[in-house]
Formats: structure tokens, sequence, C-alpha cells
């Protein structure tokens, strides 16, 4: 068994931004429903799978698809000034094998399937109806995170939770690029958490899929 205090302890060894409140609340609701099928949009360095691969080895079943380029071009697809000078400097495919060291040194990584493709690209391997959680922390462009959760959305069962991170991403006179899709997934799902950031601010909406239909 992985504790949870492990999971804590070790989540700065992955390079990312999960919270410690975000971690705790992937795990427990992985353990808790007991959910086998997970899709993460936007790995980078795997502090965030991390936390749901330890509850599904717990589980002893299940696995985590993650969906991530690693690739700068689709890092900056769509994104403004103020955030590309950054993710510019970022050496993606050091990021993309330090994930998989991680994984493999915390005994996880046979839970993991790391699809080194775009979200567009990934997305038709999934049926509709057949993911019991989905994490959308992929590109926070407005029309980047605006598909992946259209897009993504049949996806999700009935009854599946949806993840969507950073609730108040900002470009540039404070516009929030991730408000499009934070709002059209809030009309089609139950509000069931937030998790807070490491600042504690309200930072990831955990939905449930209550309907269908688009």
């Amino acid at each position: 068994m992985i504790p949870l205090e492990h999971v804590l302890a070790t989540l700065p060894a992955f390079q990312g931004w999960c919270s410690p409140d975000k971690a705790t609340k992937l795990f427990n609701l992985v353990t808790n429903d007991k959910l086998e099928k997970l899709v993460e949009l936007g790995v980078f360095g795997g502090s965030s799978i991390w936390p749901q691969a330890a509850a599904l080895e717990n589980l002893g079943k299940g696995k985590i698809y993650g969906v991530d380029p690693w690739s700068l071009h689709e890092c900056l697809l769509n994104m403004g000034d103020l955030h590309r000078a950054w993710w510019s400097t970022i050496d993606m495919n050091a990021v993309y094998d330090l994930c998989v060291q991680n994984l493999m040194a915390h005994n996880v990584y046979h839970r993991c399937e790391l699809l080194r493709m775009s979200s567009a690209a990934a997305v038709p391997r999934f049926e509709d109806n057949s993911i019991d959680l989905l994490h959308i922390d992929g590109n926070h462009s407005e029309e980047t995170s605006y598909y992946d959760s259209t897009a993504w959305f049949p996806k999700v069962k009935v009854g599946g939770y949806i993840v969507f991170d950073d609730i108040h991403w900002t470009e540039g006179d404070n516009f929030v690029t991730t408000r499009k899709a934070a709002l059209w997934l809030r009309e089609r799902c139950d509000l069931v958490d937030v998790a807070k950031d490491a600042d504690n601010r309200p930072s990831c909406f955990i939905l449930k899929k209550t309907r269908a239909e688009a």
C-alpha cells in the first residue's frame, strides 16, 4: 500500500504545480469511488498523475492515461505573451524523461500509459461514456481549454468525474482564459468540490457528470 502521507511527502520530487490539497482530493476520489479508467490532459512532470497512480496501485487495478505531447509548439499554441516567455525556456524532453523516471522509481509506471500526442490526436482513441475521471490541465488558452472540455466531455461516463484545473488562469488585463470552458462544464455537471492551490486559493473544480448530452 502507498499511504497518502507518502504521496504528499514525495510530491515535490515531481515537476508541476499539484498542491497537497488537490493531490489529496484526487487520491481520495480514486480510492473511495474505486475509479479504474482515468485520463489526464496535460501531464508535464507528473505531479498530479502521481497521486492518482498511487491510488490505482492501492486498488490493485486500473490505469491512468496521461495525454501530453511534451512539445513547445503545442504548449505555446494560442498562448499570449504573458506566459509564452516563461514556457519557451522549458526543455520538454527533459521534463518527460524525469516524469517517467519518477513514476518508475515510485513503482507506479505500470499503472500509467503516457500518450505523447496532442489532445486532438488522443481523443479518438477513447470510446464515448468510457472514462471514470477526466483531469483537464493542459494548455490554458481559451481556445484549447474549451476544446479539451467539449471534445472530451462525451468520453466521460455519466456519473463520472471531470477535474478542471486553473479556473482563474489569466492572460493580460486579468482576462481569465479558462472561464469559457469552466462555465460550459458547470452548466452540464454538478460541482462536488473545489481544490485549493499552494497559496490556499480556490483553483480547481471537481465536477460530476450528470447527463450524457453536451
